[in-house]
């Protein structure tokens, strides 16, 4: 449902080009708001911006709270033993919710991306995930080391791209990013020890429940 919404966001950026043509460079990221001041009055232009703003703070301190919550609790709890219990995990969230909003600022300021750049950046990033779930239902042969390192691969392949420039023809990142993910996942696999056998029987019965 939520991709069919994106629909309506091509209709409006092809109306764009209709109302306001020979649109280039940072000004394709204001195509509606352009729109909108040509069309109607100031005052309602004012009232789009305003629930423009609200509803982009809705997903991105969801965004933030969630990752910094991931990292509070696997990297700095789990694996540093910094943020062991629920007070200290909480400050440690709270902290790093504006630590990386600044880091996503600064980044965003200093590379000066466009907006369906970052969206593509952020699917193509999402979809690493692909190969390790996958092959996690599909291989019990699929190992932890080897979905980590996977992942790892394909976010690799994706921050050079973003450096470097098109890859393979122009040919979008992600997708040579999605191959050598699995093409990793599966080598590494192959080569470190397998899973507890009584781990993989519990996991695919959970699965299957």
């Amino acid at each position: 449902m939520y991709s069919l919404l994106v629909v309506f966001v091509l209709f409006a950026g092809f109306a764009a080009l209709l109302i306001i043509p020979g649109l280039k460079g940072t000004a394709g990221d204001q195509a509606f708001m352009l729109s909108i001041r040509q069309l109607y009055p100031p005052w309602l232009l004012g009232l789009v911006a305003a629930a423009g703003c609200l509803a982009a703070l809705v997903p991105v301190s969801a965004q933030l709270l969630a990752a910094a919550s991931i990292f509070a609790k696997n990297v700095a709890g789990d694996m540093l033993n910094i943020a062991t219990d629920d007070r200290s995990r909480t400050r440690l969230t709270r902290i790093l919710v504006l630590v990386l909003a600044l880091v996503a600022y600064a980044l965003w300021f200093a590379l000066k991306v466009y907006l369906v750049d970052l969206l593509l950046y952020a699917y193509n990033g999402i979809v690493q995930f692909l190969p390790g779930t996958l092959l996690a239902f599909g291989w019990r042969r699929t190992t932890a080391w080897g979905v980590g390192s996977g992942i790892v691969t394909g976010i690799g392949v994706l921050i050079a791209a973003n450096w470097l420039g098109p890859l393979l023809y122009g040919m979008n990142p992600g997708i040579v990013a999605l191959a050598l993910n699995f093409a990793v996942t599966i080598a590494v696999s192959a080569l470190t020890a397998p899973p507890p056998a009584d781990v993989v029987e519990r996991f695919v019965a959970a699965s299957n429940d």
